[in-house]
């Protein structure tokens, strides 16, 4: 039983590790001006969310974020 209680405390920390950084990168993407809470509405918008995506994990690595 031990195990299973560290498994969901492990799960718990990661998903609130993520859910940060996915707050993180829509403040960053606010600071450019696009709200990327929602869908893209083209093809143009879909790649400035990726880029997004890519900058915050770049970001990420240097220590900069």
């Amino acid at each position: 039983m031990g195990d299973m209680l560290e498994d969901v405390i492990r799960d718990r920390e990661e998903i609130q590790e993520q859910i940060r950084s996915l707050k993180e990168l829509k403040e960053m993407a606010a600071s450019y001006g696009y709200d990327i809470s929602e869908p893209a509405k083209d093809v143009k918008e879909a790649m400035q969310w990726i880029y997004f995506g890519y900058l915050g994990a770049i970001k990420e690595q240097n220590g900069a974020a």
